[in-house]
């Protein structure tokens, strides 16, 4: 399922979802933190943002494929959530797994690596089932309009 129609940076926008996302960093990225050791807070870099603005993530744009990684981030308060992996087949399957075992998907809910892969690199809408505890994906073909 992780390789699923991923296109890596080419769209990197498609990556966003609600909670998590996935953000593009050189392999050997630090994030920020601040004097106490928490991470800083940094906002994810829109098309139209140029040069360095404080709060935003650094331009990566001009690093090499073959040096820039993967790295799941908490879209509410823009931190990240895992390691850096390669992007490569194999370090998306190991950012699934990390994050199957070691992160929740919102509050305490957690998932299994499947559903991961699913939250981080599909484009599918997905819910979670408060009763079930499950994340649920939304088959867009069935929705009514509003």
């Amino acid at each position: 399922m992780v390789e699923n129609a991923y296109n890596g940076r080419e769209n990197m926008e498609r990556y966003s979802r609600r909670g998590r996302d996935i953000r593009f960093v050189p392999l050997e990225w630090h994030h920020p933190k601040d004097a106490k050791g928490s991470y800083l807070p940094l906002i994810r870099r829109g098309p139209d943002d140029v040069g360095e603005k404080e709060g935003l993530m650094p331009d990566f744009s001009d690093i090499p494929d073959d040096q820039i990684g993967i790295c799941a981030y908490a879209t509410m308060g823009n931190i990240p959530i895992s390691p850096v992996y390669p992007d490569t087949a194999g370090g998306r399957l190991d950012l699934v797994k990390y994050c199957s075992v070691n992160e929740t998907v919102w509050d305490y809910y957690r998932a299994d690596g499947e559903t991961w892969a699913g939250i981080l690199f599909t484009n599918r809408t997905f819910t979670i089932d408060c009763q079930t505890r499950r994340v649920e994906f939304i088959d867009e073909t069935e929705r009514v309009g509003f």
